[in-house]
């Protein structure tokens, strides 16, 4: 349950994400980030912190855009994080509820100009612009 997805670039570098380990019944996010020859280890924790007792293992997920952009998911806090490819915090963004519940954001995937978020509480799949 420490990692719930993860993406490696075309240059090696492999990007993981999970639960915040050190709070178990927190729903706070975290990135790993790991160099190509598995010397530098790196946590950036999710600035979406929300305390859900008995959260669920497995989420969330994240997704590398092709401009070097890390997108994260940040499940409890309905929103997605983006990141630049240095792991410079970029900007949050909240999702909307749509269906009959405030969105649980699980997964994501981008593709050209588009980002695809797995919304598990409506069981949607959202669709928004990339252009920021």
């Amino acid at each position: 349950h420490t990692f719930s997805d993860m993406e490696i670039t075309e240059g090696g570098r492999l990007y993981f994400c999970g639960p915040h380990a050190t709070f178990p019944e927190s729903a706070t996010s975290r990135i790993l980030t790991m160099d190509k020859d598995y010397e530098e280890f790196t946590e950036y924790v999710s600035r979406d912190q929300h305390m859900v007792y008995a959260s669920m293992i497995g989420s969330p997920g994240l997704a590398l855009h092709p401009d070097g952009n890390i997108f994260l998911a940040t499940f409890y806090g309905s929103s997605v994080e983006v990141y630049s490819h240095h792991m410079g915090f970029l900007f949050s963004q909240s999702l909307e509820a749509v269906g009959d519940k405030d969105p649980l954001p699980i997964d994501l995937a981008t593709y050209r100009d588009r980002i695809y978020v797995a919304d598990y509480a409506n069981s949607q799949i959202r669709i928004y612009s990339c252009t920021y």
